[in-house]
Parts: structure tokens; sequence; C-alpha cells
């Protein structure tokens, strides 16, 4: 049986889009922490696995009620300033070598799985802060909290973007959380074509002139955007097809 031209070279169009990933943009991994207490994401791409949020030592602080996760604005992460017990303790200091020292961070961790391998384009997540209740209404002074990105991939201490939030002094009051605001990185092509595990953390510390229990930060709806990429069994087809449809065409012209 003859095929027409035509019908062949529809056929072959055909097969190459379909064995042609996407490779657009999607979310590869969030963690929202929505569900209470959970800290695993909330979403992964296909071909790969996040590992549940994790934080630092915090310099040794005790976990339970300074730092982890909090049921504020439907689940978030978060660190008091000073510890909630007496004599208060610093649990986050004023400045970046404090953070570094100290591992006042939170940690996530994306592995692609066996033979594939993904693009991480961006990262995006909400900061916000909150003066937690004190049951006796007392003045909290104004803090400027400090966010800082970074990757094992170009080395702990090169900062990827940073930003800040400013939470404005309190009088008299119980407790207060403020709006978010977004917190977006772009990143380079350190990340691109990334095949085995890679880790992410946020550093987080804070500038204030009276540093106080009752001020914490929050941590929200981290997302880290990029493309999967096709394992090698998939651009093997990719290339078997075009071959066949650059033959098929030049059959044609010898024709």
């Amino acid at each position: 049986m003859t095929i027409k031209t035509p019908i062949l070279a529809t056929a072959l169009l055909g097969a190459l889009a379909i064995a042609t990933p996407a490779l657009q943009a999607e979310v590869l991994a969030e963690w929202d922490f929505s569900d209470t207490y959970v800290l695993a994401p909330s979403q992964t791409a296909i071909g790969m696995s996040a590992d549940s949020a994790s934080w630092g030592s915090f310099g040794g602080i005790t976990q339970t009620g300074n730092y982890g996760r909090s049921s504020a604005n439907e689940g978030s992460l978060f660190s008091r300033v000073e510890t909630l017990a007496s004599p208060a303790a610093t649990v986050l200091g004023s400045t970046d070598t404090y953070a570094t020292t100290n591992n006042t961070y939170f940690e996530f961790t994306m592995t692609p799985d066996s033979g594939q391998a993904f693009s991480i384009t961006s990262f995006s997540a909400e900061v916000f802060a909150q003066t937690i209740s004190n049951n006796g209404g007392l003045s909290q002074a104004a803090y400027t909290i400090h966010y800082s990105l970074q990757s094992d991939v170009t080395g702990w201490g090169n900062e990827l973007g940073s930003t800040t939030f400013d939470a404005p002094a309190t009088t008299n009051q119980n407790g207060v959380t403020y709006d978010a605001e977004p917190f977006n990185v772009t990143l380079d092509s350190s990340f691109a074509n990334i095949s085995s595990e890679v880790n992410f953390r946020v550093y987080v510390w804070v500038e204030t002139s009276d540093p106080s229990q009752y001020q914490s930060i929050r941590l929200d709806t981290v997302t880290f955007n990029g493309s999967a990429i096709p394992e090698a069994s998939g651009s093997s087809m990719i290339l078997g097809v075009a071959a066949l449809i650059g033959l098929f065409f030049m059959r044609r012209r010898r024709k």
C-alpha cells in the first residue's frame, strides 16, 4: 500500500508533537502550611519530590513555642525575636552574621527522580510580622525583619535575593497581624538542569531597639517555579522522529 506524502508528513509531525514534552514554566514545589502542623509540600511537579520544610538549630534555643509552624495566616512558619520563657534569651539576632552562625533559617529541599532533571527559574514567598498578644496591652517597639535566600548550589553565604518587612511600633494592643508582602527572586542559570538534590534556606534576623518575645516573623506560601527537563528516553524519541521527518523531505526533493 502506498501512503500519500501529505498523510505521511502529517503523521510524522504529529508524532513529533506528541514526543516533545511541554517545557513551559510550572510550579515545581510549594509549601503553604495550611494543614494543621503539616510541613510537607502542598504541591510538587511530576518527576520530582520535595521534603517537608525544616529549620536550623536557632542557636540551640528550644523549638516549642519559639519557632516552627504557626496557625497565623491559616498556617505559616514563624519565629519569636526572644524566647517565650523567662528569663528571655535571643532567638533572632540583629545581623546576618548572627543568623548564619546560629543557623536561624528555614530550609526547603527538592530532588528530581532518577533519570530526571529540572530547571528552577524563580522563588516566591509571603513575608509578614505578627505582634503576639501579651495579655497586658503593653507597647512594643518597631522592628525590621530581614529575609535572605541562599542555596547549596551557589554556596551558603552567597545571597540569591533578600527583602525586609517593617513592623511598626504598637501601643496598648494585645496583638496585631500585618498584611503579607511578596518576596520574589529570579534565579540564574546556576539552577538549570538540576539532576540531584538541591537545598534552599531563608535566613532571618531582626533589627529593633527593644527585642521582645511578643515580636515575631512569619514566612508563608513558599514556591519554586521552573520547568521539567525530558529524560534521556524522551529526548531520543524526539531526535528519532525529527530524523525521520528530515529523511522524508530529503527523499521528496530528490524525486
